[in-house]
């Protein structure tokens, strides 16, 4: 259980599950419940069955260092760091590190192992999801480097951009006939 609360409004129980295989989250894997009543009213959301067979490792063991796995997400941004980084946070038990700002992020950068689904959830990858604010935009980047060897695995940028100024993004799309 990832979160539960009580809405008023509806009156429902709402419950959040995130998928975990070892004690690691699974990206992007959640179930939504309410509760009326102590019965479920509302579901939404998958989990990925048979989780143990799709993944890579078995043990669920990195055989890259998070710090390595920074690297790798910044080169792809190309954001060039200025500071060297510090290992100000590790807990190891949740697979969190927090690495400071390391001259180039609005927040402490964040370091976090966890399960990505590949190739349409039939394969399950280890990958280090690196979170980093750059200074130099307004990006939010979610950064997801395979745990084992490095490579880019996906990538979510938080901030959506608009172009106003263009009238034709303002227009309805036209119907054609």
């Amino acid at each position: 259980v990832s979160d539960s609360y009580f809405d008023k409004t509806s009156g429902a129980r709402m419950v959040y599950l995130q998928q975990a295989y070892k004690n690691i989250p699974v990206y992007n894997q959640l179930l939504s419940l309410a509760f009326k009543n102590e019965t479920l009213v509302s579901k939404a959301g998958n989990f990925i069955s048979s989780l143990e067979k799709k993944v890579n490792t078995k043990d669920a063991v990195a055989s890259l260092a998070p710090a390595i796995a920074l690297q790798n997400a910044l080169a792809d941004r190309k954001l060039i760091p200025t500071k060297t980084p510090s290992n100000i946070v590790h807990d190891a038990a949740r697979g969190f590190y927090e690495f400071g700002d390391m001259g180039i992020s609005r927040q402490n950068i964040t370091v976090q192992i966890i399960w990505v689904p590949v190739e349409d959830g039939r394969k399950v990858q280890l990958a280090w999801q690196v979170y980093v604010i750059p200074n130099n935009s307004s990006d939010y980047w979610m950064i997801r480097v395979d745990a084992n060897n490095g490579s880019i695995l996906g990538m979510d940028n938080y901030t959506v951009y608009c172009n106003w100024e263009d009238p034709a993004n303002l227009l309805p799309a036209k119907k054609e006939n």
